[in-house]
């Protein structure tokens, strides 16, 4: 497997595990009652940015970062399963 594919792969894991728990989180909400409405901090990974100017702490409704979540999910996994039949070949 390439550097890119094991690249790949950690990211999807990593949304994996996104899904997971803002699925749970929802779950949650919608067994309570619940509002889906959260706040999320946003950073960049910018080294030297002026403070202030790389961070966020932003409302979002949950629900729509889970559906950004999947299609993310879906459009990797259409990718990886390319390559792996690109390699079979």
């Amino acid at each position: 497997m390439s550097s890119i594919d094991e690249e790949k792969i950690k990211k999807l894991n990593d949304i994996n595990f996104g899904v997971k728990h803002l699925t749970e989180m929802c779950d949650y909400a919608m067994a309570h009652q619940l509002d889906y409405s959260a706040r999320i901090d946003v950073a960049l990974n910018v080294p030297g940015a002026i403070i202030g100017y790389n961070r966020s702490n932003l409302p979002v409704d949950v629900r729509d970062i889970l559906a950004c979540l999947l299609l993310e999910k879906e459009e990797l996994e259409n990718e990886i399963k390319g390559e792996i039949k690109n390699e079979g070949k």
